[in-house]
């Protein structure tokens, strides 16, 4: 038999009686979608793996499109806006226990290694996938497949 969802209610009731497998009970979790303009962080507001995902934070990476001086001084600056942009997310991603960072592209890989390279996130269960550009909707669907379906 379908359960029928009239209203917003009726949802978190769903979303809460999901069975989660036991690899994520109790711990603290989040997804991140990113590509090499901005990121964003899906999660629920206290951490918990309830379910109840939303996005959290949207987090614009610094461009400069100025190339002025050598081709070194270009990959030097640009490297220097992905460190800050990176560390502008570990600022927002440092209580989870287990991040699922998925993306177009090869920013999701960059950010991992950049992530495993921090002590803080020695011990800390970080997996990637691949994603499009996506409405919100989805890119909570997808965290929420992750952590609840794998």
């Amino acid at each position: 038999m379908m359960k029928v969802i009239n209203k917003p209610d009726d949802l978190r009731l769903f979303c809460n009686q999901t069975k989660q497998p036991m690899k994520y009970q109790n711990k603290k979790v989040a997804g991140v979608w990113i590509d090499h303009d901005h990121a964003y962080i899906i999660r629920s507001s206290d951490y918990k793996s309830n379910g109840l995902f939303e996005i959290q934070e949207k987090i614009k990476a610094d461009h400069h499109p100025e190339h002025s001086g050598s081709e070194h001084t270009f990959h030097q600056k640009q490297a220097q806006e992905q460190h800050k942009f990176f560390s502008a997310l570990t600022s927002h991603l440092n209580q989870a226990d287990a991040l699922y960072i998925f993306g177009p592209g090869k920013a999701q890989e960059q950010l991992r290694n950049y992530l495993i390279e921090d002590k803080q996130y020695k011990n800390k269960e970080i997996v990637t996938g691949t994603a499009q550009h996506q409405t919100p909707n989805q890119l909570i669907a997808q965290v929420r497949e992750h952590f609840y379906h794998n």
